[in-house]
């Protein structure tokens, strides 16, 4: 049962850092690569040509309508104002109206 536990644990361990490995790996091997650091406006030739920095998302079509309906419920509230009186009301009982005593 260790053991399985232990290998789960790798398991989620390496999930958890492929993407960070694999940018890694991928700026690693565009090292070699030249780019433009010229701040002036001008056109040259395609410097860099990579499928995977390249890649923009598209759509398989359009977004699904979701509708969403809110719903308020409103229920009527009783409050009596009057208090309990007598020996024993329940506001005498449910605590202490003091703290409890400093120990030095």
């Amino acid at each position: 049962m260790k053991s399985g536990k232990r290998y789960l644990s790798f398991f989620f361990l390496f999930l958890l850092l492929f993407p960070l490995a694999e940018v890694g790996i991928h700026d690693f091997q565009h090292r070699d690569d030249k780019h433009c650091s010229s701040t002036q406006k001008h056109f040259h030739k395609q410097e860099h040509n990579c499928s995977l920095c390249d890649y923009t998302f598209s759509s398989s079509g359009a977004f699904a309508e979701y509708r969403s309906d809110i719903v308020l419920i409103s229920l009527p509230v009783y409050y009596s104002s009057i208090t309990p009186t007598g020996i024993l009301s329940p506001v005498d009982y449910l605590f202490s109206p003091r703290a409890p005593p400093l120990k030095s």
